[in-house]
């Protein structure tokens, strides 16, 4: 099934909170750490279809834009620098559930698929069941035309034999 793995997920929870602490000071630590929660994601994307991973690339790529305004000096900041990252960790988070809903939109039609296939399989193994029973009956039917020609034979040579005995008697 393809859908973003829950380690994906605490990834970026963390490097949002290392990003919110870059944002107030300047750490080489979480920036650090900030960094290692990217690669992390990077290598989570590996195991996706490629419509899903690149929606979550794009997440990433803005998650570093982010990180790289955060380790610019903090007095070389502006205030619209910070709304601009509010705005994309904003857009991150629309993308994140659009993406949430994507899998699970898969998801559920994957299931539908499922059950779909598992109901032909029933109605499919439910027919060859009524087709042995079909044969079965068309067995014994013409089993039963067999013996009743048969019957119907013998009737004829005994009627044959009685019009001869009564032919003959007639003629004595």
């Amino acid at each position: 099934m393809m859908n973003v793995s829950d380690y994906y997920r605490m990834y970026e929870q963390d490097l949002k909170q290392h990003i919110e602490i870059l944002k107030r000071k300047d750490s080489q630590e979480h920036l650090s750490e900030a960094n290692k929660c990217i690669q992390q994601m990077e290598t989570e994307l590996s195991g996706l279809n490629q419509k899903l991973k690149k929606q979550l690339q794009q997440e990433i790529n803005n998650y570093k834009r982010i990180i790289s305004q955060c380790n610019k000096p903090h007095h070389t900041k502006f205030k619209d620098d910070l709304e601009e990252n509010d705005q994309i960790v904003d857009e991150l988070d629309q993308l994140t559930q659009e993406t949430l809903g994507l899998a699970e939109s898969t998801n559920l039609r994957l299931s539908d698929g499922t059950m779909a296939l598992n109901n032909a399989k029933y109605k499919k193994q439910e027919l060859k069941s009524h087709i042995k029973k079909a044969d079965l009956t068309i067995s014994i039917m013409n089993r039963k035309i067999t013996v009743d020609k048969g019957t119907l034979y013998i009737i004829i040579v005994l009627l044959g034999l009685i019009d001869v005995i009564a032919l003959y008697k007639k003629i004595n």
